[in-house]
């Protein structure tokens, strides 16, 4: 008698524990823990520096957030043309390998700074490079996360592990988010810079792990991940008619989001006088947005995927929002504004994000590495910015006016998108048409 392949063994205790709550297969172990912990390091880190920049932007003031996101954008802009520039040239793990390190460097030179300058000008402009950078490196760290993803899991895959995975960073924005409150006040902020650094090389030896004994061609061969010129991924945006469409499910979808952050931005302010008391209710609320999102990513998530595709994912958030936007219409209630705003930010995360990622699960590469990125940085902060002057120059009550259109169109194009991608996952074809 033969012995069994290690196809044919049992599961140890470990991975049956695991199977309980995951769906993975036989060979995806170690991808879906390394992808797990590289995932909660990332969140984590990204979730202990969070405090700062909120700090940053009660000093400039809600009028003030709209140029700060103009900052983000401009200096996002730059670090993406750098990111297309590099993917060109190199091949993946070296080009990973080279973002991550870059990224401690830049919280090294911020520990740096803070401990060396005392002058409040130059602190208080050094705060707001801070906030641009952190928001561009919050977007483009997790944005390159999602394209080795996407690059690495087929669709089917993707279904069963995006959500669980989305759920190991959730945790780490939790325990991030929790180290912060505990140690700014032994370390002070500077220290957290030093302590985020460390983190970042941490993810750097997670990544070695998930990508070891790598099968892609171009690791062995040395090539680059992806051709074309640097502006490759916008050209392809322009004529693909699937990316035009998914680029208009970003602008109704940041229009949407902007106009429910101003929406509950102004009716805390006007419900909660005292900042301190503000302060518990975000505080509050993110805990349970945090709880919320987890729980939906292990439970929901993956099945919800497999039985309706992404077009549930992408289009049934906005329908939920309008609903909660009718009862807080009836009934003007803080409660029911933070549990609307609960249900809207843990459904973003646990829903559409997922749904987007399995989107661009059977395109090229090209499309993942260039397009991928524009869509989720650079076209998603720019209409960040476009609609944070607009809804900032808006009165309260005609916030929810203007954010309803937003709504219905983001539902519809999410619907026409997610009944296009069943199509052509059903036929194996892929003849770019619009949905």
């Amino acid at each position: 008698m033969t012995a069994p392949t290690p196809e044919q063994q049992p599961p140890d205790g470990f991975v049956w524990w695991l199977r309980r709550f995951v769906a993975i297969e036989q060979g995806e172990t170690r991808l879906f823990l390394s992808s797990a912990a590289l995932f909660f390091t990332i969140l984590c880190t990204i979730k202990l520096l969070r405090g700062m920049r909120e700090t940053i932007s009660t000093v400039a003031g809600l009028e003030g957030l709209p140029n700060l996101w103009a900052a983000t954008f401009g200096f996002a802009t730059l670090a993406n043309v750098g990111y297309w520039w590099l993917v060109n040239r190199m091949p993946r793990r070296r080009f990973v390998l080279l973002s991550l390190h870059l990224c401690a460097v830049c919280l090294g030179l911020f520990w740096w700074l803070l401990r060396t300058i005392d002058d409040p000008t130059t602190l208080e402009w050094i705060g707001y490079a801070f906030y641009a950078w952190y928001s561009a490196f919050n977007m483009c760290v997790i944005s390159l996360f999602w394209v080795c993803m996407v690059d690495d899991c087929r669709e089917a895959q993707a279904k069963r592990l995006f959500g669980p995975v989305g759920a190991a960073g959730t945790i780490g924005g939790v325990v991030g988010s929790s180290a912060a409150a505990l140690l700014v006040s032994h370390v002070g902020f500077d220290g957290l810079f030093a302590i985020a650094a460390v983190l970042v090389e941490f993810a750097v030896a997670c990544y070695l792990w998930r990508d070891r004994n790598p099968d892609r061609p171009e690791e062995t061969s040395g090539r680059a991940i992806a051709a074309g010129g640097v502006w490759e991924g916008i050209r392809l945006v322009v004529r693909d008619p699937r990316l035009r469409w998914f680029a208009v499910f970003i602008v109704f979808m940041t229009a949407a989001q902007s106009g429910f952050y101003f929406w509950q931005a102004e009716f805390v302010r006007d419900a909660i006088p005292l900042q301190a008391n503000r302060a518990v209710y975000y505080s509050t609320k993110d805990a349970a947005t945090d709880t919320l999102t987890a729980l939906v990513q292990i439970f929901v998530t993956s099945r919800l995927l497999h039985s309706f595709g992404v077009t549930c994912g992408l289009a049934a958030l906005p329908v939920i929002a309008l609903a909660g936007i009718g009862m807080v219409q009836a009934v003007s209630a803080l409660l029911l504004v933070a549990v609307t705003h609960t249900v809207w930010d843990a459904g973003r995360h646990s829903l559409v994000k997922p749904a987007r990622e399995v989107f661009f699960t059977p395109l090229g590469l090209e499309t993942k590495y260039k397009s991928k990125t524009f869509l989720d940085s650079m076209l998603y902060r720019g209409s960040d910015v476009a609609w944070g002057y607009l809804f900032g120059a808006l009165k309260f009550g005609t916030l929810l006016l203007a954010t309803i259109p937003f709504l219905l169109g983001w539902s519809a194009v999410g619907a026409a998108i997610g009944r296009r991608h069943a199509r052509e996952a059903g036929a194996g074809s892929g003849n770019g048409q619009g949905p």
